[in-house]
């Protein structure tokens, strides 16, 4: 269901408003008023706006009163159409459809309001970055992703396209011979790097990896990849001897589970573990790590020097020094496999274009969710699977932009 509202306002009843500063403070918030400031407090621009609001309220059936003018915000994309940001409460926020337009003495608005676009929603821990007008492929980041086996394909296929889709400019899917073929069906952008292996799964080909991610600026670990003695043996080789930053997930986990203390002789390391992953990590149980989730993320985050994305309802992040950041975006749809390794792509994205681990992280999580959150909306929780996260990893980083 669409919900619409229509204002009219006319110019030269704001024309007279516009030069009483009360009239202003009530209306409108300090980064409209920058707007405004741009535009030399323009009558027609500020009776557009005026309107906007306006318009904002009848479309939720309210009026101006029981929503107040600054709950309602006007701002604009980066193509400069306007757009409405409604905070119904502390945590929820709808997203506003607008047109304006002008004709003669009078200001019109539409606001159309489409309800599935209703989500909670905060701020980002930090703004996407502004592209460069020079720059090319190498420009954002070139990521490799090593994992998968006979039979788990899926796994490193989403987390290679959620690196892509969320900006990486090259990615590459490291991956053992088994399933090469299958994958470089399925992908059109993303890079598969075939690995020879007798095995339908990676075995002890730390070399060869090696050589292949050297040009990379960032690797992911683990999605997919399996777990036994001599994929143990290859990533705490890769970890130990790779000079890039590792977002270490899955079964890239497990293999370390016994001797954490490789972590240690690691670079730059990010650690995507769910409860059951950190169970295993720190010998205590997944009662226990509910129960104090950002203590346990904290004294590991320290203890190993990593950053620590503790997955749950309100993910924790937490960097060496002890900063923490929880995140509110997400929902229960999003416990459905394959969403953690699209969260992988996501990070290992980030960090490829130059964001440090930790910034990259809190921002990974804050997409991921958000975009799950658009997916609810559009699906269903029950019907949510991962790839739907990624069809909406677009409109939440748009979200995302300052």
């Amino acid at each position: 269901m669409k919900k619409i509202g229509l204002d009219v306002v006319k110019v030269s009843r704001i024309d007279k408003l516009k030069n009483n500063q009360k009239f202003i403070d009530k209306i409108f918030d300090s980064e409209e008023v920058k707007y405004l400031e741009k535009k030399r407090f323009n009558s027609e621009t500020v009776a557009g706006f005026f309107a906007c609001k306006e318009a904002v309220a009848k479309a939720v059936g309210t009026g101006i009163g029981k929503t107040s003018w600054k709950n309602i915000k006007i701002r604009h994309d980066e193509n400069g159409a306007p757009y409405g940001i409604l905070n119904n409460s502390e945590s929820e926020i709808i997203y506003v459809n607008l047109s304006i337009t002008h004709e003669k003495e009078y200001a019109l608005a539409v606001a159309l309001i489409e309800e599935n676009i209703n989500f909670n929603l905060k701020n980002p821990p930090i703004f996407i970055s502004k592209r460069k007008e020079e720059s090319h492929k190498g420009t954002y980041g070139k990521v490799s992703i090593i994992g998968g086996s006979f039979g788990m394909s899926g796994s490193i296929y989403l987390a290679s396209t959620a690196s892509l889709r969320m900006g990486s400019g090259l990615v590459y899917s490291v991956v053992p011979s088994s399933i090469a073929e299958i994958l470089s069906i399925k992908f059109e952008e993303v890079i598969v790097e075939s690995i020879a292996s007798q095995k339908p799964y990676f075995d002890n080909n730390a070399d060869e990896i090696l050589k292949k991610i050297e040009k990379s600026d960032a690797i992911a670990l683990g999605p997919g990849l399996g777990w036994d003695e001599s994929r143990e043996t290859l990533v705490k080789k890769v970890i130990q001897r790779v000079k890039k930053p590792v977002v270490l997930d899955a079964d890239g986990l497990n293999c370390i589970s016994d001797k954490p203390d490789v972590l240690k002789k690691g670079e730059d390391i990010v650690i995507t573990p769910h409860p059951g992953e950190m169970s295993r990590l720190t010998k205590k149980t997944i009662s226990e790590i509910l129960k104090n989730p950002k203590e346990i993320a904290t004294d590991f985050a320290k203890k190993y020097n990593v950053v620590v994305v503790l997955k749950k309802s309100n993910t924790v992040v937490v960097n060496p020094k002890g900063d923490y950041y929880i995140n509110k975006t997400g929902n229960p749809g999003m416990a459905t496999a394959g969403s953690g390794d699209v969260l992988t792509g996501i990070i290992v994205s980030l960090i490829g274009q130059g964001y440090g681990s930790f910034d990259a992280s809190k921002l990974g999580v804050f997409i991921h969710g958000l975009a799950g959150d658009m997916a609810a909306n559009k699906y269903g929780q029950e019907s949510l699977i991962a790839k739907d996260i990624i069809e909406f990893m677009p409109e939440a980083i748009k979200k995302c932009k300052n």
